[in-house]
């Protein structure tokens, strides 16, 4: 499979034919609902669908979820009365929350998933590691990368782009409220502009903000190339690459 971009770099579209294997990142707020908190059963299933719809046509799956429907640590890290490294270390835990949930709901449609953590959470959830999660993913099973990097001070999308390059992943795929990567916010700019491809080194230097920066250059020291589409559109991923659905692609020719 390709993504056909309007683009004359056609090196950055040929990374996408033949896409195997790629890491899925997506906020909590996926499991609850826009501006949610907890866990919504029908948004949790809505998910696990989309999801199951990426393995349908043909991809191995490893996915990230975020914690932020549960708790965001980065908006404790600045009280007076939690140290930012403790507030850090919840935000892992919910991160671990939402796969359990995730992983649920997948294994009850059919679906086969593990959850691997980055941190010891007792005999519930197995320890990552990368030859295991490798044999997961092959066997055809969804698996859920919890625990971010297992250490504080690290997003979700660095532990996304980690993952990516110790599991061979072909791709990152970041769902977002936005279909893309924009020349400035579109919710605040009416004038923003999407766009289709952007170098590794375009977007950093321009803290565009639709993925972290340190994610973006642990991508570009693996060449590995970043999807950036609206997660509306998760369960038509066959359609974003080939072009019939906007979305960005952040990589290097």
């Amino acid at each position: 499979m390709s993504i056909k971009k309007t683009t004359s770099d056609e090196n950055v579209v040929d990374k996408f034919k033949g896409l195997k294997r790629i890491v899925l990142k997506v906020t909590g707020e996926s499991l609850s609902g826009v501006g949610g908190k907890g866990l919504d059963q029908t948004h949790m299933e809505n998910l696990a669908r989309k999801i199951i719809n990426a393995a349908k046509i043909g991809l191995q799956v490893a996915v990230v979820v975020g914690g932020g429907n549960i708790l965001r640590g980065a908006n404790l890290s600045g009280s007076k009365l939690v140290r930012t490294f403790a507030a850090h270390q919840m935000g892992m835990i919910a991160t671990t929350i939402n796969g359990l949930a995730l992983s649920e709901v997948l294994n009850a449609l059919g679906q086969p998933a593990n959850v691997v953590s980055a941190f010891n959470v007792g005999h519930f959830v197995d320890a990552y590691k990368v030859g295991t999660a490798r044999e997961y993913l092959d066997a055809g099973k969804i698996v859920i990368l919890a625990g971010g990097t297992g250490s504080p001070y690290v997003t979700t999308d660095t532990c996304a782009a980690i993952r990516a390059a110790e599991l061979g992943a072909d791709a990152i795929l970041k769902a977002t409220k936005v279909d893309g990567v924009y020349t400035a916010d579109p919710k605040k700019n009416p004038d923003a502009k999407r766009i289709d491809v952007i170098s590794y080194d375009e977007y950093i230097n321009s803290r565009l903000g639709v993925i972290d920066l340190t994610a973006a250059r642990i991508c570009q020291e693996s060449n590995i190339p970043i999807v950036i589409f609206d997660f509306n559109d998760l369960d038509h991923l066959s359609r974003i690459f080939d072009g019939e659905i906007p979305s960005s692609i952040i990589g290097d020719c």
